[in-house]
């Protein structure tokens, strides 16, 4: 005997605008409906059992009807078990869900509930100069994995987050500055603060190299081109504390070769141009660098002249020669050799002006 008697299938086609469904047919149907029950009940029944359970939900037959690609049911579900009230006809017995009764007199009494709240917005920054803001507005930050404090003691390998050219006391990234890590090795094993990676892409990786790479080079249309993309491009910002600790290892390195000193002069220049990089944050890295330039005392090499220009000494020396500019011949050899280091001093006062003047209130 079918589950779905041939009788509930015509109903159910009438109500569907179809009728004189003949016996056959609607016995066809029933036989269909009954084994695509079974077949949604199996479906239900395997996630009932990766559920651990042992009674089949509402939600099991929601994820099966969606594994088998059916139209889903609408509705919600009850918080409680379906309470099922047997009545008794005259053609036969029906459950119907036992519905409880309502006092309308206690309705009308109850008061109102409170009014919903306006509709209001608020704004919060999702990233303040690249750091995410701890509030509870912005997702819990990733935790960072620590290393293994047997990494810091001197032999932490490289890695890729960090550029490879890097050199000099800026290769790693700590979270206390330069001397975060030997502090951190010598204090124990008890002591041991974990480094902060800075992770970088492929992309910007190889445009620090291949930008410090041409700042070097003997180039001039290459290191100019450096020059001109450090003024215009906008995506740099994270490459800013690596060029300025760049900046700051060369001048520290390259005293004696002047060429070197104002290329790394006019980088930094270049980074102040760009008005996608904000600089403030990294002007501690910047300013030792430009006030060596400024006011150190050997600057080139020992043919370099740091005295004053010669265009003055000439002058001097025609004042207090009576016979003539006898020693004229003497003071202007070598002009660019003179001039080079004051440029180079006129340059770091001129970038140190700005840096003041822009940032100093």
């Amino acid at each position: 005997m079918p589950v779905f008697p041939k009788d509930t299938i015509k109903n159910i086609s009438e109500s569907l605008g179809i009728v004189n469904l003949k016996d056959e047919v609607a016995v066809a149907l029933s036989q269909d409906v009954e084994y695509r029950i079974y077949e949604i009940i199996q479906e239900a029944a395997k996630f009932m059992r990766h559920s651990r359970r042992t009674k089949l939900h509402t939600e099991d037959i929601d994820y099966a009807l969606r594994v088998r690609n059916v139209e889903p049911l609408y509705g919600h579900g009850a918080l409680g078990d379906t309470v099922f009230r047997k009545v008794d006809t005259l053609a036969e017995e029906i459950y119907i869900v036992d519905d409880e009764e309502l006092d309308f007199d206690k309705i009308l009494n109850i008061p109102l509930p409170p009014a919903p709240r306006d509709v209001t917005y608020t704004a919060h920054w999702l990233a303040v100069e690249g750091v995410q803001p701890a509030i509870r507005q912005n997702p819990a930050p990733i935790p960072v994995e620590t290393e293994e404090p047997a990494l810091l003691n001197g032999k932490r390998a490289r890695t890729e987050s960090i550029p490879p050219s890097i050199t000099g006391p800026s290769n790693t990234v700590t979270a206390g500055g330069d001397n975060s890590a030997s502090a951190a090795a010598s204090s124990g094993p008890g002591g041991v603060k974990p480094l902060v990676k800075h992770v970088l892409s492929k992309e910007l990786q190889l445009y620090y190299e291949r930008v410090t790479e041409a700042l070097l080079a003997e180039d001039d249309m290459l290191r100019s081109t450096a020059l001109e993309s450090l003024t215009v491009d906008p995506g740099i910002h994270q490459l800013v504390p690596y060029f300025t600790q760049f900046v700051a290892h060369q001048v520290t390195k390259h005293l004696r070769h002047l060429p070197v000193l104002h290329t790394m002069l006019l980088a930094v220049r270049a980074l102040l141009d760009n008005s996608r990089v904000f600089m403030e944050p990294y002007l501690h890295q910047v300013m030792p660098a430009l006030l060596t330039c400024l006011v150190g005392k050997r600057l080139g090499s020992a043919t370099d002249s740091l005295e004053t220009p010669t265009a003055v000494k000439v002058e001097n020396d025609t004042a207090m020669d009576e016979d003539g500019p006898t020693h004229s011949t003497t003071t202007t050899s070598g002009p660019g050799a003179s001039f080079d280091h004051w440029n180079l001093r006129q340059l770091a006062a001129t970038l140190v002006a700005r840096i003041c003047n822009n940032y100093g209130q």
